[in-house]
Formats: structure tokens, C-alpha cells, sequence
């Protein structure tokens, strides 16, 4: 059975032997970088570098999966954000918007269509570089985003996003819920484009209470989830998730991946009554700092819980060696 078809037969919760391993997060390192000759940051703005960069980790590592981009600062920028493109170690990350520095929240705008908006920043070399890597149809293709407290949260900056949550949660929630229309015409295209839309949930009870995740997340998400009709829907929760960890896999989603190393086998149990379980390495415990062995082990563990594909449970650190990742892909041998 090739890789690919393990990982829709994973995604469409067939019983397979062992999980497939994959990685479904960023994926991009300096030693990919230095091997493929496309690095950050040009090849976070370019088609033709970004898809080069993003297939040359299944080519060295023989990974089914293939991810675009490298970061979640698309539709930020397209909001008007300005984005540092960071360095070869370093990801691009957002500087400053229109909406920091004291702007009222209260004053809530009317976000774009999509379609107003399609023509606009980054969204143009995502949708190529899809083009360019589903030339070969052996790869199955990732494209990810965020949600829209993601985007909401990045446009305010993080604390001014809790305070106005605090201070005033209906608008706080108007502003969430029209950024999520606008997220789901952006998931809706890429859709058309890709294997697995990847949507990157702010959710997290280390950010958010369990009331907040009901009023601004889970709804948004749903309604993100549901404009995904053409390929498969993940989504990725960064952070300690157990205390809606059950509504969290509820949302509709093909498979979900959280962090686990509060209690891998509570995370297991309680996922995989509602969806799919992605997860088991930590990028940096295991990836970074760890060993081949230590990750094999990790992997092994995974797929003993029931874990329907192993993967990293965040992106790849750039910094993250080549033994260490060949080990995730062959972690059965």
C-alpha cells in the first residue's frame, strides 16, 4: 500500500495495522533549506521556492505529506497587517496592523468577501505552489490556516484581544465571527486545491477559558469546518486542550491533532470517539533535542494507543536534524 493511500485510509478511519506516520504542521529545516536551495524568508513569498522547499521533505525523508505554507500570516497581511519575513531560522511573524496602538474594538468594521480580498498579499503564491506540487500526484497536499480568533488575536496582538474578550464579549464576538466568514472563503478555495485543509485553532485553555472557547471558537470553527468541500478538514490546537477536549473533536473535523503530553492516553480515548487522533512527537522534546531512538520509541508508543497517524504536535523546529525525522518516517523499522 503506498504512503498516500495510508493516510486517506487513516483520514477515512479504515483499520490499518500500524499509523501511517506524516506531519501535517510546518515542515520546513535548514538542512532541507541548505539541500533544496530555496530557504526563508524568499521562499515564504514565492510559489516556485515555497514548493520546492516543501517537496524536498518527502523527497529526503519519503513522508506522504507535503505543507504550505510555512507560516499563519496570510491573511493577516491581506487584513493590513505588516509581516516581518523573518530570517532562514525563523518564521514569519506579524509587526504591527491597523488594529493595534489603541484602536476601539468596540468600532467594528466590515471585513471583505473573499472575493474582495482573493487578488490580494499571499494568497495568489499559496494557491500556486499547490498548483506545483500537485503536479505529481503521489503527494498528499496540506494547506494550512487559522481560525478566525487566530486572526482576530493577531490583528489586535494577543493581550489586547483577552482584555477587549474581557471587557466586552459581544463585540469581541462580532469580530470573530466576521473574520470567519471571511476564513471561509479562503478554506473553501484552498480546498479546491489540496488533500487536507489544516486549520490552526486558537482554543487552548492556556489562552482561552472553557467559556471563551464556547462564545468566540467552537461556533466559528464549525462554520470554517463546514465551508471545507472538496478535500478532508484537520485541525491543530496547540496547548493544554483536556478540559474541551471532547467538544474540541466534536466540531466536525476529519481528524484532530492536539498536544497529548498532559496524558496521551486520556487525549486518545477521548478523540477517537468523534474523530481521528494526530499527535504523539513533541517537536521539541523529541525532535529537536531528542534522538533517533527516543523518537521511534515516542512513534511506537503512538500507534500502540491507537493513534490514527503519528505526527509532530506543532511545526517542525527549523533547527530539527535529519536523523531525527528519517526516524519519525521509518519508525516501524
Amino acid at each position: 500500500m503506498c504512503k498516500k493511500t495510508m493516510i486517506l485510509d487513516a483520514l477515512d478511519g479504515r483499520e490499518l495495522e500500524h499509523a501511517p506516520a506524516a506531519v501535517f504542521t510546518q515542515t520546513g529545516t535548514l538542512s532541507q533549506m541548505d539541500a533544496c536551495g530555496a530557504a526563508w524568508p524568499e521562499a515564504n513569498r514565492d510559489a516556485e521556492l515555497m514548493a520546492r522547499l516543501a517537496l524536498e521533505f518527502p523527497r529526503r525523508y519519503g513522508f506522504p505529506t507535503v505543507k504550505v505554507p510555512f507560516c499563519l500570516t496570510i491573511m493577516p497581511e491581506v487584513m493590513g497587517a505588516v509581516v516581518d519575513y523573518g530570517t532562514r531560522k525563523s518564521q514569519p511573524m506579524i509587526g504591527d496592523s491597523p488594529f493595534r496602538n489603541g484602536y476601539d474594538f468596540t468600532d467594528i468594521p466590515d471585513f471583505p468577501s473573499f472575493e474582495e480580498v482573493s487578488g490580494r498579499g499571499r494568497i495568489g503564491v499559496i494557491l500556486d505552489a499547490l498548483r506545483i506540487i500537485g503536479r505529481d500526484e503521489e503527494h498528499f497536499r496540506i494547506a494550512g490556516m487559522e481560525d478566525g480568533v487566530e486572526l482576530v488575536a493577531q490583528l489586535f496582538g494577543m493581550e489586547d484581544f483577552l482584555m477587549a474578550a474581557m471587557m466586552d464579549e459581544e463585540s469581541t464576538a462580532k469580530w470573530v465571527g466576521r473574520s470567519a466568514e471571511l476564513l471561509s472563503g479562503y478554506a473553501r478555495v484552498l480546498s479546491e486545491e489540496a488533500d487536507d485543509v489544516q486549520i490552526v485553532c486558537e482554543a487552548a485553555m492556556d489562552i482561552l477559558t472553557p467559556e471563551m472557547f464556547q462564545s468566540f471558537s467552537a461556533p466559528n470553527i464549525s462554520k470554517l469546518v463546514g465551508s471545507v468541500r472538496n478535500s478532508y478538514c484537520t485541525l491543530h490546537v496547540c496547548g493544554d486542550t483536556q478540559p474541551i477536549l471532547e467538544d474540541l473533536a466534536s466540531l466536525g473535523e476529519s481528524g484532530l491533532s492536539v498536544e497529548t503530553m498532559y496524558d496521551q492516553q486520556f487525549c486518545a480515548e477521548t478523540v477517537l470517539r468523534h474523530t481521528r487522533l494526530l499527535g504523539g512527537i513533541s517537536p521539541v522534546e523529541h525532535l529537536m533535542f531528542g534522538d533517533p531512538g527516543i523518537v521511534r520509541e515516542r512513534a511506537r508508543t503512538a500507534d500502540e494507543l491507537g493513534f490514527s497517524i503519528i505526527t509532530p504536535e506543532c511545526g517542525v523546529p527549523p533547527e530539527t536534524s535529519d536523523a531525527n525525522l528519517q526516524a519519525l518516517a521509518d519508525y516501524l523499522s
